[in-house]
């Protein structure tokens, strides 16, 4: 792709000197970084500490770059093993099953669902409660699955890129993905009213969950 391509010669400028390249490179992945690392994290804080040191990871390796594959893979497999090994946020814990999940939605529908008026427009609480549902899942998924699942449904990965990332065989990658995505379909089966009218949680009744 011209994109890689383009990167690939900016890499090339970076290792040679070039603030200017650095910078660009920098400005091209900061977004996908964080954007894999908030997902993995949940908390925005956590998230934004741990993309500024893959990030620097990145900079300071950059001449370890050998140009046999995507640069984006690179990036993310520095990504990946700095996620690896960071301390396991309050959020992931906290969420480490789709049962504590299920124990969110009890909570919520013994309370009545909405028990006061809402401050904010209808639309928008919808949007942010499918976001926080949407992390929230993440969240029951072990770091491995959810890695997977991010790199492969998010991100749309393929399952050679994905392998490289996660430094596992394509096999490997696929399994993982599959899990993954099993588990969050099963759980949205079973409770998101968007899949059946029949299901108790649905996005215009319940709050947002601070975790």
């Amino acid at each position: 792709m011209k994109s890689e391509e383009k990167i690939e010669h900016l890499v090339i400028e970076a290792v040679q000197g070039s603030k200017n390249a650095l910078e660009k490179i920098i400005f091209r992945i900061q977004e996908s970084v964080y954007s894999f690392t908030l997902r993995m994290l949940f908390n925005p804080e956590d998230a934004e500490d741990t993309a500024q040191e893959i990030l620097i990871a990145v900079i300071t390796n950059l001449r370890g770059y050998r140009h046999e594959g995507p640069f984006r893979a690179w990036v993310m497999r520095i990504a990946a093993n700095k996620l690896k090994a960071v301390r396991k946020s309050y959020a992931e814990n906290k969420m480490s099953t789709a049962g504590n999940l299920d124990g969110i939605i009890d909570r919520y529908e013994a309370n009545g669902w909405f028990s006061k008026p809402l401050d904010v427009p209808q639309p928008y609480l919808e949007a942010e409660t499918r976001a926080v549902c949407t992390h929230a899942m993440l969240l029951c998924l072990n770091r491995s699955h959810r890695m997977a699942f991010i790199l492969g449904v998010v991100m749309e990965v393929s399952s050679h890129e994905g392998a490289k990332i996660l430094d596992i065989k394509p096999a490997a990658y696929r399994k993982r993905l599959s899990r993954g995505r099993s588990k969050v379909r099963e759980f949205l089966t079973n409770n998101c009213g968007l899949f059946s009218s029949s299901n108790r949680c649905r996005c215009n009744n319940i709050l947002q969950a601070y975790l």
